[in-house]
């Protein structure tokens, strides 16, 4: 170990060969606890303004993170089917909807033709009511589906299996699968109910299967909570103008999506010239499941309402860069005497950044609790898209975009006491021998072009 004259002498060595550079970058780096204890010293003495701050703050930082949770929810979360980028929707679009369903006889003849293309499931709402002996009925979400829908998706049952293939034939459907929801809430989470009985719109069903809990995709499947074979009727086999059955596909992994497209436009073509009373003027085309489970309007309106909660976390940084700008003010004589102490401008400049980087965090945490707080209050006074499953899911993408506003705003509301600190005047607050100081005219002039900035901003949100 080097005693401490050969300490000495190479840091001497070292401060002669790279000059002030390096201690004063360590310095910096040194400093910034000082700073950080003087920034919450001086909040600290003004409670008031610190609350006002920070409910400002967060109720803008709150309002734009809830927009952004929308739009992950909806665009950004992974669908919980493994390999989801395989998953096509199939539609059949007329010139009034581009997104169609199909019919049950068009899902009859384009399942054994698109072995090339991959896997084809169906399904169909059906509502249905579920009862049982001394039990009340209740009124349930329901799809019909085929017998290869939970597979082509690759979900595995929690309990039980899912149907068979005979089982999707009329008389042999009266089998039934249910939500991890609807177990827990309506039977208790019993794990005996694999081949309990029960009535579904009053025939006896059997209970085989109940799906994981992972499953709460509300996008695609919707939340829905009982689940039965298709079992088409021979009046519903023979449907060709209906719309009402929906398809999902999983192309083989071998297959571009121009060729999966090509293959459903072919068999499109194909019934246009068969049955040309129903079809014509129609065409089929695939859209990949995470698209398909937004709206074609849905960026766009996700988008505006994302530039709305904008301007509001701009009014808010508006509003308390005014404030922060005017305790900056009567603070002048304080800076002007460390100034004169021969404290540097960056040296001022730090404990004021400090200053909003804690109120920043501390109103990025109350938007955090805020956002949480108005899903909770939205699920329980129900809208429609709550009640459908919809959740804030407050992830790493959520927490980056609140933190990613919290630094906005520092940059934003930190602004305007800095360039206030940067045009002091120090020998005219010396002189005037008073605390604070009214600023020059462009102090008067940025503080009012502030108050015309919120005006408009809230003009534009009207």
């Amino acid at each position: 170990m080097p005693s401490s004259a050969m300490w000495l002498r190479q840091r001497l060595a070292r401060y002669l060969l790279y000059g002030r550079a390096e201690l004063s970058a360590m310095n910096e780096l040194l400093a910034i606890p000082s700073d950080l204890r003087l920034a919450i010293r001086s909040l600290s003495r003004s409670p008031g303004f610190v609350l006002i701050a920070v409910i400002t703050l967060g109720l803008g930082i709150g309002a734009n993170t809830s927009a952004f949770s929308v739009i992950n929810e909806v665009l950004l979360r992974p669908l919980p089917y493994a390999d989801s980028g395989q998953l096509d929707r199939i539609y059949r679009a007329i010139p009034q909807n581009s997104r169609g369903g199909v019919s049950p006889a068009d899902y009859l003849d384009l399942r054994p033709q698109m072995s090339g293309y991959g896997e084809i499931a169906a399904y169909a709402f059906s509502d249905m009511n579920l009862s049982e002996p001394g039990q009340p009925a209740e009124m349930a979400r329901g799809l019909r589906i085929s017998d290869n829908l939970f597979s082509t998706l690759r979900i595995q049952p929690q309990l039980g299996r899912s149907f068979r293939p005979d089982e999707t034939i009329l008389g042999n459907d009266r089998v039934l699968m249910m939500s991890h929801r609807f177990w827990q809430t309506r039977f208790g989470g019993d794990a005996g109910i694999i081949g309990r009985t029960v009535r579904v719109d009053g025939e006896v069903h059997e209970i085989v299967g109940v799906l994981p809990d992972t499953l709460n995709d509300w996008r695609h499947l919707g939340p829905f909570d009982l689940f039965r074979p298709l079992g088409l009727t021979e009046k519903e086999r023979a449907d060709r103008s209906g719309t009402w059955v929906r398809l999902v596909g999983r192309r083989s992994a071998n297959l571009t999506r121009a060729q999966a497209e090509g293959f459903v436009a072919s068999f499109g073509h194909r019934l246009a010239a068969e049955f040309p009373a129903t079809h014509a003027g129609s065409t089929w085309r695939t859209l990949p499941l995470t698209v398909a489970v937004a709206p074609d309007n849905g960026p766009g309106i996700l988008g505006m309402l994302v530039g709305l909660s904008a301007l509001v976390l701009l009014i808010a940084c508006s509003n308390l860069a005014n404030l922060l700008l005017a305790r900056t003010m009567a603070r002048a004589r304080e800076f002007a005497v460390r100034s004169a102490l021969c404290a540097s401008r960056a040296r001022l400049l730090r404990p004021l950044f400090a200053e909003s980087l804690l109120l920043a965090l501390a109103g990025g945490i109350f938007a955090i609790y805020f956002a949480l707080w108005t899903n909770d209050w939205l699920r329980n006074y129900g809208t429609t898209a709550f009640d459908q499953g919809f959740v804030f899911a407050v992830d790493w993408r959520v927490l980056g975009w609140a933190l990613s506003a919290c630094l906005f705003t520092v940059l934003v509301f930190g602004v305007a006491p800095a360039l206030f600190a940067l045009r002091l005047d120090l020998n005219k607050t010396l002189k005037s021998g008073g605390r604070g100081a009214t600023g020059d005219r462009g102090h008067q002039r940025f503080r009012h072009g502030l108050i015309v900035g919120q005006f408009a901003l809230a003009m534009v949100l009207l």
